[in-house]
């Protein structure tokens, strides 16, 4: 089944302008947090707009945005969630996206505070030079990965 899309940001704006039970924090109604939660998926996965953006037209924290912006998805099949959104999706219609695959994380410096006696300050020192490094960090990370 495909769906016609054809609408805009600005009508959405519009729409949540002249339908103001759905901003703010008015309680935790179900059928007001599905329309809500549908209109934020569309605007988090189809328009692009970020986590503030969205808080900010919906007048909600952002961490609220954050934890429900997926919830169309997750509840698609939901016979109370499609009732609650039949108007909306028939108005915005939208095929609820799975979230995101997360990114695997970058890998960590972790940063160290070496006590090293003079002797070992020279030999570091030494190494140093032989290897061609400048700085006493690098020669250790060179240091690390020969030995």
């Amino acid at each position: 089944m495909s769906l016609k899309q054809d609408y805009t940001k600005e009508s959405l704006l519009y729409y949540l302008e002249e339908n103001s039970d759905l901003k703010g924090k008015n309680g935790r109604k179900r059928y007001i947090l599905d329309k809500r939660n549908y209109l934020m998926h569309i605007m988090y996965c189809k328009f692009g707009m970020t986590e503030y953006e969205i808080a900010s037209t919906l007048k909600i924290k952002r961490a609220a945005v954050q934890h429900s912006k997926y919830h169309a998805y997750y509840w698609k099949d939901d016979i109370d969630f499609k009732l609650h959104t039949e108007r909306l999706s028939s108005l915005f219609p939208y095929n609820p996206q799975p979230p995101e695959k997360k990114k695997e994380k970058a890998s960590h410096k972790h940063k160290l505070t070496v006590l090293l006696s003079e002797e070992e300050h020279k030999k570091l020192t030494e190494f140093r030079k032989t290897h061609n490094e400048t700085k006493n960090d690098q020669a250790l990370r060179r240091m690390i990965r020969l030995y």
